[in-house]
């Protein structure tokens, strides 16, 4: 009866969504905006959310091998963040995740162990020693956001996502005591948002050319820092139309930003690269 209610939920989704319906980004079609309205109002769900297709499809994304490939990477540049990984690891006690065995690591999920590399990164890239404003867009379910709380000193933080997703952001945050977060969805950004830094795990790049120009126009240049993974989507990828690498470039280029383009570390996919500036 489960394993039914289970595919019942999952048809309720795609039957759910518009035939023809205009989607923002990549994430907007799959059906996930629905499903995390839904997990973050039913208790029952919310409990394992982060076992739900959807999750796993869109977010919880890294597999074991690429979860080795992290920790070693966070075993040879940022090994102090392993020093203290079970604070970090706190992560996987909400939302019942899919973990794996790392050795003496113990049972972890290995999008976990992203989220605490790219801790690493920023704190070894912008060494911020003050209070910071950061605006992340597409925040996920939170995940990255808990993890940042834990060791950046943040004075504002702005999740930017479509208003399905922040229900469940803001449950999954509010269960881990976090409570110093703005929830804005797109369409309510104003005309000139700063921070002093600009995260984006993946959600920049799969936004729609229209909604990218906006987040450029509106945050990217306000952004005193930025870092960004990006991949890469083909133009025909369900007929869905995002800016090329170059042309990325030479939009924030515009606006006096000098981006600087790095390889994705690890390499997750061959297409994935890194944006900072």
């Amino acid at each position: 009866m489960k394993k039914l209610t289970h595919f019942a939920i999952i048809a309720f989704f795609l039957f759910s969504l518009p035939l023809f319906a205009k989607y923002t980004s990549v994430t907007d079609s799959t059906g996930f905006p629905q499903y995390c309205h839904y997990a973050a109002q039913n208790n029952n769900e919310f409990l394992s959310f982060r076992k739900s297709t959807q999750c796993l499809d869109v977010v919880d994304t890294v597999n074991k091998y690429q979860g080795i490939a992290y920790l070693k990477y966070l075993h040879a540049d940022y090994p102090h963040l392993l020093n203290d990984l079970n604070h970090y690891i706190e992560n996987d006690n909400v939302g019942n995740p899919i973990k794996h065995s790392f050795g003496k690591y113990g049972k972890i999920c290995p999008t976990s162990l992203r989220y605490l590399k790219i801790l690493g990164d920023l704190e070894k890239l912008f060494s911020p020693k003050e209070p910071i404003k950061i605006i992340e867009i597409g925040g996920g379910y939170g995940g990255q956001c808990r993890i940042l709380f834990q060791s950046l000193p943040i004075a504002e933080y702005i999740i930017i996502d479509l208003p399905e997703v922040l229900e469940l952001i803001q449950r999954y945050l509010e269960k881990n005591n976090i409570y110093n977060v703005t929830y804005m969805p797109p369409n309510e950004i104003p005309d000139s948002l700063s921070c002093d830094l600009l995260i984006s795990n993946y959600a920049f790049s799969e936004c729609e050319k229209e909604i990218q120009t906006t987040y450029i126009n509106k945050v990217l240049k306000n952004a005193k820092h930025g870092y960004m993974l990006c991949n890469y989507l083909s133009p025909d990828y369900r007929n869905f139309f995002c800016f090329a690498k170059n042309e990325i470039m030479k939009e924030m280029q515009k606006l006096n930003l000098n981006p600087i383009i790095l390889p994705e570390a690890p390499l997750t996919n061959k297409n994935n690269y890194l944006l900072i500036w």
